[in-house]
């Protein structure tokens, strides 16, 4: 890792909320186990693809106090991989020499009864490869479009690192399990996994 430039980059962040008893079963092992499954697959069978690719495992993503801000609780490693994208970039050393085309950043996939949505600063380019991969598989009723923004590992590499990035996350403000107890093994879909999967395969096809 980090011996050439990459084409892409697929991320998702490796921690839990510190609560008690908290598991983290759909935040964030499903998206973390995901690009295991993406990672073997590609490599069996698109090993040119592959070889475009770095695979991220952001850890802090979630903030140590009860809200996240940007740059002041959460993100952080998000932060620091965009600030090491950008100062390799401008010095033209290694890890980057050139900054990667685009992002793909997991959180939040795997849960029952799957719904998804994408935040509405997502990249103009990225937004219509996800437009057309839910309508060629059929996903609409699973994979939507947010109203707003909000903070979550996309951000830093779409702002600090210029990589353009789409945050493919569970609707969070819908979901009563977010953050609970109740985020356990037993909310997760083999389904909601491979609907995921297949849109993330989708969307990399479109521009590798």
């Amino acid at each position: 890792p980090w011996s050439r430039s990459v084409t892409a980059v697929i991320a998702a962040h490796i921690d839990s909320k510190i609560l008690p008893n908290f598991l983290g079963a759909d935040d964030a092992a499903s998206s973390v186990a995901t690009i295991i499954a993406l990672a073997e697959h590609l490599h069996k069978y698109h090993p040119n693809a592959a070889k475009q690719l770095e695979l991220v495992f952001f850890d802090g993503e979630e903030a140590v106090g009860p809200n996240m801000t940007f740059q002041v609780d959460g993100l952080y490693g998000s932060i620091h991989y965009s600030r090491a994208v950008q100062s390799s970039v401008a010095q033209g050393i290694s890890p980057y020499k050139k900054t990667p085309q685009f992002g793909i950043v997991l959180d939040m996939i795997g849960h029952k009864n799957l719904n998804v949505k994408i935040p509405s600063d997502t990249p103009k380019q990225l937004a219509h490869s996800y437009d057309t991969a839910r309508e060629k598989l059929g996903l609409e009723n699973h994979f939507g479009k947010s109203s707003s923004s909000f903070l979550d590992d996309h951000y830093p590499m779409n702002v600090i690192a210029d990589i353009p990035t789409i945050d493919l996350i569970g609707d969070f403000s819908a979901n009563k399990w977010w953050h609970t107890s109740a985020d356990s093994i037993d909310l997760i879909s083999k389904k909601s996994l491979s609907m995921s999967i297949h849109m993330t395969l989708e969307i990399l096809s479109n521009h590798l």
